[in-house]
């Protein structure tokens, strides 16, 4: 029986094969959702009126910020990948296995 998704070979050879720039894209991206549940936790504090408006409000807008900020670096990374070029925020030494492979 061939079943395709319990296969984690070819799953391991895609990561060696991807580099950083993925590790790196889905950093950001996990920081980005971070900030976007921040934002929504802010909105519903504010709403409810559980806590004060100023803290619900810096919440919100500290979330905001992260989400942006993230995603945009998250985007940065990716169009790095695309372009063949290493991630942007990938150390000498993973670069230079990027550059090597």
């Amino acid at each position: 029986m061939n079943y395709q998704h319990g296969d984690t070979s070819s799953y391991a050879a895609w990561r060696n094969e991807a580099g950083p720039g993925v590790v790196a894209f889905g950093m950001w991206l996990r920081a980005g959702f971070v900030g976007a549940s921040a934002v929504a936790v802010g909105l519903i504090q504010l709403s409810s009126g559980e806590v004060k408006p100023l803290s619900a409000l810096a919440l919100a807008t500290g979330g905001l910020a992260l989400a942006i900020f993230s995603w945009r670096r998250a985007r940065m990374s990716l169009d790095g990948l695309d372009d063949g070029t290493e991630a942007v925020d990938a150390s000498p030494v993973l670069r230079t296995r990027v550059v090597t492979s």
